[in-house]
């Protein structure tokens, strides 16, 4: 089943709230990214991936955080 626009962005409002962190995703050549919406500084989390690998990269992320949240 192909990702959707609407499927990133749903992952991400729901990573960012579970983190606490201020992530946003921001699409550019037809290519979604992830980012800390950081007024002081703006930081890249993610490469720059279609749709299908963008969700894999976050379920990662979001497995990772958990992991480290464990430790």
């Amino acid at each position: 089943m192909a990702v959707s626009k609407s499927d990133i962005r749903e992952a991400v409002n729901e990573l960012s709230e579970w983190t606490g962190l201020p992530l946003r995703v921001q699409w550019a050549y037809g290519r979604p990214r992830i980012f800390l919406d950081d007024p002081i500084a703006y930081t890249e989390l993610s490469p720059r991936l279609p749709t299908g690998q963008l969700m894999d990269w976050i379920i990662a992320f979001s497995k990772g955080f958990e992991y480290g949240l464990k430790k």
